[in-house]
Parts: C-alpha cells; structure tokens; sequence
C-alpha cells in the first residue's frame, strides 16, 4: 500500500533532496496529489459506476451535488394490499423539506402494478440543503398495505465532485440494462432535440461541457441510470495517507510528474522538461505492459 510518504520519499530520490533542503514535505506533497490527478487525466484509470435517476421531464444532469435538492425517488418494490400510500421523506434539515405523492396501479417504473401496488412516485417540493440522500418510507392510512419501499436520489451522482469524465450510461428499463449511445453535442442537438415535445425512454445521451449531461428523448418516467464515470483522485493530506484509488503499476508515474513540477517552481525548465518525458515515458510503459491478450471466447468464430 503506497503512502502519501512514500511518494515524496520516491520524488526525493529522483531530485537528490534527501535531506529536504530544498522541498519541504508540505510542498512535494501538492506536487504528489496534482501527479496523480494528472495520472487519471491522462490514462483514464480510477473507472467508477454510480447510480442516479432521470426524471421525468427533465433533459439536463448535473453531476455535481451543488443545491443539495431531491432531484427523484425510485421504487425499489412495489409492495401490496395499499389504499393510500402516505410517502415520508427524511426532515432532515427540518427546513425546505421534500415532498411526494404515490400513484397506486397501471404502469409502473417496473412494469404493471396491480391495483394496491405503488407503481410510481411523483416528487412534489424538491427541498433543499440535504448533504445525503434522504430516507423515503412508505405507509398506508388504512392500515393493511405492506412491502413497498423507495430510493431519494439528490441532484448530481454520488462522487459528482470528483467526476471527471461520464464514459457511458445504462440506463434500467424493467429486468433490462440499456446501454446509452452517445453522440457529440452538435449532433445530439440536430437529431434528438429538433421536437420540444420529444418524450419517451431515452435512447442516447451528450456531455455538455465537464459537468452536465443531456439524455434524449426526455423522460417519461423515473429510470434508474447507472453511470460508467472517471474519478478523480482523493487528495492525500496525511502522510499516513493510502492511495486507493491508482493501484500498482499504475503509481510508478506519479513521482516523475511531481519531480516535474517541483523542478518547474525552482526555474529549472531543462530538468522539468527531462522528469515530463520520463513521466510520459513511464505512463506509455505502464499502459504497455498491462495491457494482454484477451480473447472473447477461444472457440468462437470469426465473424
């Protein structure tokens, strides 16, 4: 397990400052996390899946958590023998708190619902200042319905604040996983946004610039999306600090890229430029050497 210490003890090698007379730990320390953010940057490796929701009528996702609002509530089952679903979101803050109806049969987010089944929640007040999702429960005026119960999603996915990059979407429709296809902006916009009233199950999705994404055509019911994104790393404070998120092979780079920034902030520029082509040279060398054959299915045929 690489400590936050032995990334600079690494970087210390390469700069022949052992002694640390001319870096202290609190300087190659910054050097260190912005190597490893440019690490992922560059290679794409620290690859996480979350999950969020579409919502109904709504076209554009944000995938930071800036207002702290429910952006939607997924039924997770639909449970039984309901005559009036009474919904409950966490008050927690006690201010601004969010608020839903339950529809009880028909079409549902999972199919059809019998008539005492909640097939769908329709957010009412979004709320505002949740840090968490909120907790949803579910209970009957009359006494008899049991089993059912919802997920709140806030807006922006889970790790929004380190997401770099959303790679694809798949997006839940019943027992299916469906898989997004993308298309750049221009194109998305001709193609799939010429109707304003274009609504349905969405069949593709566009990044708008590095924090939003657009999903066509717009919703027409809550889905469950799963999101295959790129995370930036967690910056490393203590020296004691593990780095979980670029596993071995993939940490070698980290201390050449840091030697190259420390050797940019003393006005060194022929040395940072020769630490820059080791790091580029590491990171092709990493990218080489982890890479294997991988064959589908060794007796299937060409097709």
């Amino acid at each position: 397990m690489t400590t936050l210490q032995d990334y600079i003890t690494y970087t210390r090698r390469l700069l022949h400052d052992a002694n640390a007379n001319f870096w202290t730990d609190v300087e190659l320390a910054d050097c260190v996390n912005q190597g490893r953010s440019r690490l992922i940057r560059d290679t794409g490796i620290n690859r996480i899946k979350q999950n969020t929701a579409a919502i109904t009528n709504q076209e554009q996702y944000f995938l930071s958590n800036t207002t702290g609002s429910v952006s939607g509530i997924l039924i997770t089952n639909n449970g039984q023998n309901y005559t009036n679903p009474i919904v409950t979101i966490d008050a927690s803050p006690t201010s601004n708190n969010a608020t839903a109806t339950a529809v009880l049969g028909g079409i549902g987010q999972y199919g059809t619902a019998t008539s005492g089944q909640v097939a769908s929640i329709t957010l009412g007040l979004a709320g505002g200042g949740y840090t968490t999702a909120p907790n949803v429960t579910i209970t009957d005026s009359g006494g008899n319905g049991t089993g059912a119960a919802a997920t709140a999603y806030l807006t922006g996915v889970p790790q929004g604040n380190l997401t770099m990059d959303v790679v694809n979407i798949n997006l839940f429709w019943g027992n299916t996983r469906i898989p997004l296809r993308y298309l750049p902006w221009t194109q998305f916009n001709a193609e799939l946004r010429f109707w304003q009233n274009y609504v349905g199950r969405p069949i593709a999705f566009s990044m708008y610039g590095p924090d939003s994404f657009f999903l066509s055509p717009v919703p027409d019911q809550v889905y469950q999306m799963e999101l295959d994104t790129v995370l930036l790393p967690v910056t490393l404070v203590s020296q004691n600090d593990v780095d979980n998120d670029i596993g071995q092979p993939w940490q070698g780079p980290v201390p050449f890229y840091a030697a190259y920034i420390a050797k940019f902030k003393e006005q060194s520029y022929g040395e940072a430029e020769i630490f820059k082509q080791q790091y580029l040279s590491q990171m092709q060398n990493v990218l080489s050497s982890t890479y294997t054959r991988r064959m589908p299915d060794p007796y299937s045929r060409p097709y």
